[in-house]
């Protein structure tokens, strides 16, 4: 689809028709600003394809004031808001650690997913060799 979108290319004038008062260089304009909105179409057509990944970012909340509901009360407000969305993905995707897991299952119904999205995938990596803690992939079906 992108091959034959960049070989057809708009061959702007050189010299005198250059000139924006000239006739190809109008020819030229339009032909360009017909080309971008073929590249809008395409890119819309080809986001609407994908799959899209929702990922709930970490929670943290200062040891002092755990246990009032505070990291509870965040996580049910993007969860809550993502569902009200009218976007592509009914998926939600968190990283946790270990200690955490039961928390998001329980209070949210997060389940640990096997099948790692790809682009997670590198994040889990990175931070189970920073934090020297299993991260692991939850998922959870609006």
């Amino acid at each position: 689809m992108w091959q034959e979108f960049e070989e057809d290319r708009v061959e702007f004038p050189n010299g005198f028709a250059s000139l924006p008062w000239t006739k190809e260089y109008r020819i030229a304009s339009r032909a360009a600003d017909e080309r971008i909105k073929q590249r809008e179409k395409r890119l819309e057509l080809e986001l609407q394809a994908k799959p899209k990944i929702w990922q709930l970012s970490t929670v943290y909340v200062v040891p002092k004031y755990r246990r009032q509901g505070i990291g509870s009360s965040l996580v049910d407000q993007v969860l809550k808001r993502q569902a009200t969305l009218k976007q592509r993905g009914r998926d939600v995707y968190a990283l946790a650690s270990t200690k955490t897991i039961q928390w998001m299952e329980k209070q949210f119904g997060f389940a640990v997913e096997d099948q790692i999205p790809t682009s997670l995938s590198m994040k889990i990596n990175i931070g189970n060799a920073i934090k020297g803690d299993d991260i692991v992939c939850l998922r959870k079906t609006l």
